[in-house]
């Protein structure tokens, strides 16, 4: 399979996944896993997309064909910065920031729209502000068949969270 085709359809299915704030999640097919999301495209390829966890949490995008031969994937790590997980800090700011930080980075993934194998966008933008307050950036190197980079997002000039991925063709 080509990487042009296999491009092609992650263009599309990429936004049927978390970054589109419409998406319906599905089951998850692995056990602990709270989010998932497929897509079904020709070709029989199919997008998978699941992640785990609450305070750090770990997540696969993945491309198989005839639904059992993987040919792409994207996975990520991380999660929220270690000072936001201090007992020291009060409840109620811990609660708000962890309640908006998934909200802020769906809206800072959903404006990525990546149009070539060239301009090729694995996670989000490069840069990404929101509020005057918030503030995603991705930063990575490589391409669609073999690519590795961290995603951070921000607020008031602290970091919330970090996120590294990594991912590409599978031969």
């Amino acid at each position: 399979m080509s990487e042009d085709t296999l491009f092609a359809f992650w263009k599309r299915a990429v936004v049927q996944g978390f970054a589109n704030q419409m998406a319906q999640p599905v089951a998850p097919t692995r056990r602990g896993f709270t989010h998932a999301y497929r897509f079904t495209g020709d070709r029989n390829l199919e997008y998978r997309e699941e992640f785990a966890g609450m305070t750090r949490w770990s997540g696969d995008e993945l491309i198989v064909h005839d639904f059992e031969h993987p040919r792409w994937r994207l996975s990520v790590h991380g999660g929220f910065e270690p000072w936001l997980l201090d007992p020291d800090v009060s409840e109620k700011e811990m609660r708000s920031l962890k309640e908006a930080t998934p909200l802020r980075l769906r809206e800072a993934l959903s404006t990525a729209r990546t149009e070539s194998l060239e301009a090729f966008l694995p996670r989000g933008p490069v840069e990404h502000r929101m509020d005057d307050l918030w503030v995603y950036r991705c930063d990575w190197n490589g391409g669609f068949d073999n690519f590795v980079g961290t995603e951070t997002l921000g607020r008031n000039g602290m970091r919330i969270m970090t996120m590294d991925f990594i991912g590409g063709i599978i031969l």
